[in-house]
């Protein structure tokens, strides 16, 4: 059966139709010859259920009861977990969930609730718990006491359909915000259809508009006026995506993700201005969180958004820092400063990284104050430490919750000396030479000192190596990490238990074992500590295992107290990388993409647990699967500064076939495909940098095994082809 629903024509030549095929519900978009196929869901979709495994069997608090990663242990006990596996075990998380809706312009956006359907705008002050705007049983009873099922159109583009069904009758609505709507409770944009499952093609439809700034209640609207809106929207959200990055790759719901959140992320920000998330931490009081801007500017420059990006960190540059470059961004009760040394110092790193990217020959001089404030407030943050023979370190809050904690964290001093070294080398290459001493001289006092004092206090344990402290000071071998009853050393019960009742994250906690100052390690501290690439293997290696053991992962996800809280985890991921620890990569990546939020509706949450919401959604867990997929194809690796091809690509993908195009790098953009046993990669301009590709399909690669395109390589090593430098095109065929 076939048949159209609608099909509307823009002045210059556009076309959106919406029609009926084989059972599922779709649009294509575009001038005649070039239509871009849309699909909305398939009946079938009312009515499947998926084949689950969920927790691989397992009791959800025997999962977090346990020190170890059951799971995780599990879906890697036979080398590189598969997508399709872990996404039996761990399904989208969608109790207490919802998605949003909003414009690329709008200061705010709408939420959908996911079991409900009902429609509620951003909550605001003390309104923490809105009334719905729009019910779907405002429209029919009968059916829409059922839960709905989801879905976004393309399963990526912000304009959702909401459908609820019983045995014989479908009510489908069909939601979104146009993308220039600049208000704070935009307008929602509701079309009704209703149906049988029988008979499709006898379809009715209506219209309606709904705000609580501007209309009590939802109202109708006349169908060409509608049609002008949703073409509009469907127009704009599909050039986004053409702008960025593009996969083509086995694995179509990490594909989608990969790409799709950054449309989320887009409705999330109010046009270049962050927002955390939506709900409470839609709330302005977290928009200017430094983790907003730095995965957005990462995201951005990776995926090829470099225009955004560029934008973005002007708007930063020129709202969120004042004129000494600290954030406007205090917590608590005091209201103390909430950025971190660690947060100062990566993002003047991504400044130096992304420099040609963000336009850095553009900045004014004031701009270039504030990028040097930023270094500045760093070192006006470096003290001597009596208590650490008068050395000076970094003596500042490594978190905003935490920010009346201020001790000599070691994630801070790493990513100081890695911010420091940054802005002397940006100074230098925008000839601004007399500027980098104090930086530069600051960076290797931080280093030499932070260096000898973890040797000095890390602690060789006969289990896990050499332990380092997170913070010097402390405990180099915390209890545990989470609320789970493994300790790393025997304790009574009644010891336990006091511990487990953990301290307020504003106190000064506990002097030796402090389940807060340990779980905030887990989740931020030590993953901060290994994105640094500053320990030495044995000591990287060391705190990965203690994690392991000790409730410091779930599903290769990261723990925090009894819930999983893995929006920080990106260090981790870019140590999992540099380390070549793939399977562990691309459990990270597959668990989160999976069950972080829901993929379906592009939504990532703050927190959760195995089974439920626990914090609302927000930009860094939203990006963590674009930032994360596109490393998997170009990496440029810490130290060495070497871009690394295919670095994290599942070897099962090498047969099937893969490809990228438009990812950024800090030389540019490239594509890259692999088929056939034959890589091509093209850079956007002369390839300047060291660079490799990383053919994990096998263990050895020598030139005997380059049947064709010999002439751009420059050697073998390992399964590692280094490419010749000024090449932009490479087409090598491995045998």
């Amino acid at each position: 059966m076939e048949f159209n629903v609608f099909e509307t024509k823009r002045k210059r030549g556009e076309i959106l139709k919406e029609f009926f095929a084989d059972g599922v519900w779709k649009m294509t978009f575009g001038n005649k010859g070039e239509e871009k196929e849309l699909v909305a869901y398939s009946v079938k979709d009312l009515s499947n259920v998926p084949e689950l495994n969920l927790y691989n069997g397992h009791d959800p608090k025997e999962l977090m009861d346990s020190g170890r990663d059951i799971l995780g242990e599990e879906l890697l006990k036979n080398g590189e977990p598969r997508f399709d596996e872990v996404k039996k075990v761990l399904s989208p998380t969608k109790a207490g969930g919802y998605s949003f809706l909003s414009g690329f312009a709008s200061w705010s956006g709408v939420m959908v609730n996911s079991e409900t359907g009902n429609v509620y705008p951003q909550s605001m002050a003390n309104d923490r718990k809105p009334s719905p705007i729009f019910a779907p049983t405002m429209v029919d009873v009968e059916v829409c006491e059922s839960t709905p099922k989801q879905f976004l159109l393309d399963g990526r583009l912000p304009i959702m359909f909401s459908v609820h069904s019983n045995a014989e009758k479908v009510v489908e609505f069909m939601y979104f915000v146009e993308p220039g709507d600049p208000d704070r409770d935009p307008i929602v944009w509701i079309r009704t259809k209703r149906y049988t499952k029988k008979n499709p093609e006898q379809f009715t439809l209506d219209y309606r508009i709904v705000a609580r700034s501007r209309l009590v209640q939802a109202r109708a609207i006349e169908t060409e006026t509608f049609m002008t809106a949703l073409v509009d929207t469907v127009a704009y959200w599909t050039k986004f995506l053409d702008k960025g990055a593009r996969f083509d790759i086995p694995e179509k719901l990490l594909e989608r993700v990969a790409t799709g959140a950054m449309i989320t992320c887009a409705t999330t920000f109010s046009c270049d201005h962050a927002h955390y998330g939506h709900n409470i931490y839609g709330e302005e009081v977290h928009d200017n969180f430094p983790p907003n801007y730095i995965w957005t500017l990462e995201a951005c420059c990776v995926m090829g958004y470099t225009a955004w990006a560029k934008r973005i960190f002007n708007h930063l540059l020129t709202h969120i820092l004042n004129d000494e470059g600290r954030f406007f961004y205090r917590q608590g009760v005091q209201e103390l400063f909430g950025a971190s040394a660690e947060e100062y110092g990566w993002l003047l790193f991504l400044a130096n990284k992304y420099s040609k990217q963000l336009g850095a020959e553009t900045w004014t001089e004031e701009e270039w104050q504030k990028i040097g404030g930023m270094g500045r407030i760093i070192i006006d943050n470096c003290v001597p430490c009596p208590q650490f023979g008068n050395r000076v370190l970094v003596y500042m809050c490594a978190e905003a919750d935490t920010n009346t904690r201020v001790h000599a964290y070691v994630n801070n001093n790493f990513w100081a000396v890695r911010g420091l070294n940054a802005l002397a080398e940006l100074l230098e290459n925008n000839g601004r030479v007399e500027n980098k001493k104090e930086f530069a001289e600051m960076a290797d006092v931080l280093y030499t000192n932070i260096t000898e004092l973890i040797k000095e206090q890390t602690v060789e344990d006969e289990t896990y190596g050499s332990l380092p402290p997170f913070r010097l000071g402390y405990t180099a071998k915390p209890l545990n990490f989470s609320i789970c009853r493994a300790t790393s050393e025997p304790v009574s019960e009644e010891y336990l238990e006091n511990y487990l009742h953990f301290t307020y994250m504003r106190s000064q906690g506990n002097s030796d074992h402090d389940l807060t100052e340990n779980t905030y390690a887990n989740y931020r501290y030590y993953p901060e500590m290994l994105g640094a690439m500053m320990l030495d293997e044995s000591q990287a290696s060391a705190i990965v295992k203690m994690r392991e053991a000790f409730g410091g992962e779930y599903a290769g996800m990261s723990r925090f107290l009894g819930r999983i809280d893995d929006w920080p985890v990106l260090p981790y991921a870019r140590y999992l990388l540099e380390s070549e620890r793939i399977e562990k990569y691309l459990l990270l990546l597959y668990s989160h993409t999976c069950h972080h939020g829901n993929p379906d509706l592009m939504c990532y949450y703050e927190q959760i647990t195995p089974t439920s919401v626990v914090a609302d959604d927000c930009v860094p867990s939203l990006l963590t699967t674009p930032i994360m997929s596109a490393w998997m194809f170009a990496y440029e690796t810490m130290n060495e500064k070497t871009l690394s091809l295919l670095r994290g690509i599942p070897k099962a993908w090498f047969d099937k076939g893969f490809s990228a195009k438009g990812l950024g790098w800090t030389e540019g953009t490239l594509d890259i495909e692999a088929k056939d046993n034959t890589v091509t990669v093209e850079f956007s301009a002369p390839l300047e940098k060291s660079a490799e590709i990383v053919w994990r399909k096998k263990t050895s690669v020598s030139m005997a095994n380059i049947a064709e395109g010999a002439e751009f390589v420059e050697k073998c090593q390992g399964n590692r082809i280094v490419l010749k430098k000024n090449l932009k095109k490479a087409f090598i065929k491995i045998i």
